[in-house]
């Protein structure tokens, strides 16, 4: 079904929904409805149909929006300009997601007791990983740069970090040569500590770079949830 306005869109959601005929997602376009009208849209259907995935079409800079899009229930984002084959595969992306978070394949594990530093130089980007790594329980450090990742590791008592999730471009040391510095320091846990690469460049290029930096693991930006719970669910 097409909407071209939020009024339609929940006029046809409420239909859907009384018929027993509810939809899956909703597609709904950043520009198309304005800004600030688009997630606030966002916002009710989060509330009002929960199981809905929403996914934000937008030229937009995700980076910038990213913090108040995720609050607002948007599940997952396509750039524009896309090709038609972008938009399917991330069409069928944002539904497998949903439905392997529907059968419990990726609740948020319980690291009580454990601890993880998150190395993540934009501020946005860190609130969301903080308020997504809060959910386990765990005792969560935060680093902005790469050197402050690598001094916090030197200072803390050998085997006290399980996870470092290190972001790659940063200012002062970026996260392969902080990963580097971590992996020569000379105590028994430099080598053990699990690190995990976090960026938006995807290319096998880079995760090989991430590889060959001693990283054991990589991640993609903006944030995938479920891949993230993943992770931390091998943390031991």
């Amino acid at each position: 079904a097409f909407a071209s306005s939020s009024t339609e869109a929940i006029e046809e959601l409420t239909r859907a929904g009384f018929e027993s005929q509810d939809y899956d997602a909703v597609i709904f376009g950043h520009t198309l409805l304005g800004a600030g009208d688009a997630l606030q849209l966002a916002a009710y259907l989060h509330g009002s149909f929960p199981s809905l995935v929403l996914i934000l079409v937008s030229d937009d800079d995700w980076g910038e929006i990213e913090y108040a899009a995720q609050k607002s229930g948007v599940r997952y984002f396509i750039p524009l300009p896309f090709f038609r084959k972008s938009l399917l595969n991330g069409l069928n992306h944002a539904l497998s997601e949903s439905e392997e978070e529907t059968s419990g394949g990726f609740g948020s594990p319980d690291l009580t007791g454990r601890h993880i530093l998150l190395v993540e130089d934009n501020l946005i980007n860190r609130e969301i990983a903080l308020e997504l790594l809060g959910t386990t329980n765990a005792a969560i450090d935060a680093a902005e740069n790469g050197a402050e990742a690598v001094e916090a590791f030197r200072k803390s008592p050998e085997g006290y970090y399980q996870l470092i999730l290190m972001d790659v471009q940063m200012p002062v040391m970026d996260g392969y040569a902080a990963t580097r510095a971590i992996r020569a320091m000379d105590r028994t846990d430099a080598k053990a500590v699990r690190i995990v690469a976090m960026t938006a460049n995807t290319f096998a290029e880079d995760i090989s770079r991430a590889r060959n930096a001693g990283m054991d693991g990589h991640l993609s930006k903006p944030i995938n949830i479920p891949a993230l719970m993943q992770v931390l669910k091998s943390v031991r």
